[in-house]
């Protein structure tokens, strides 16, 4: 012990700092039944973190609500902009076989009156037919007498055809999957 200049302590080169118990970072105070109890820190008890854990969660829950109708909102907008693109090319399909023709016949095609419609040219060739098939509500449509194939993806509702001398009439109705309904009348003039 003699010679170390630090009262009973051995310094190796090295200074050591000689700290009171109560300086420590954090403070500690004798609590009840002899526990000693944190003073002055700052913390979170579990009821504190139960209660922002519930607040985050409806404030997620609120995000997920609105972010589900907006995507609801966009799926039937580009539903019914699917049935309007469907109607629209079938009135132009059929308009453009019809203004060729010389003449059409309208029939019967299942269990629905007035379903299908035969465009023939001058000859009494048939050029095209459209019908609807009321069995699987798809619109049907071939060239030249050809086999038919499906016309469109939209299911259809309502196909009917009236004519009117060399008038051409029809009145088309889709609906889709989200129980919307695109309905449509147009007239056709035959030229030839």
């Amino acid at each position: 012990r003699s010679g170390c200049g630090t009262e009973g302590r051995m310094s190796m080169g090295r200074k050591q700092r000689n700290r009171s118990p109560g300086a420590a970072r954090r403070t500690f105070q004798e609590g009840s039944g002899g526990r000693k109890q944190r003073v002055g820190t700052a913390g979170t008890t579990l009821v504190e973190v139960i209660v922002a854990s519930m607040l985050g969660m409806f404030a997620l829950l609120g995000v997920q609500v609105a972010w589900w109708n907006s995507s609801r909102v966009v799926v039937q907008a580009t539903s019914q902009l699917d049935l309007q693109r469907d109607a629209s090319f079938v009135l132009d399909s059929v308009s453009d076989a019809a203004r060729t023709a010389a003449s059409f016949t309208i029939q019967d095609y299942g269990t629905k009156t007035a379903n299908l419609v035969i465009i023939k040219n001058a000859g009494g060739t048939e050029l095209s037919r459209f019908y609807w098939n009321p069995t699987d509500n798809k619109l049907y449509a071939s060239k030249s007498g050809g086999a038919a194939s499906a016309f469109i993806a939209s299911p259809v509702n309502n196909l009917s055809f009236t004519a009117s001398g060399k008038e051409l009439t029809m009145n088309l109705t889709l609906k889709d999957t989200w129980l919307q309904v695109a309905s449509y009348v147009t007239t056709v003039w035959l030229r030839n």
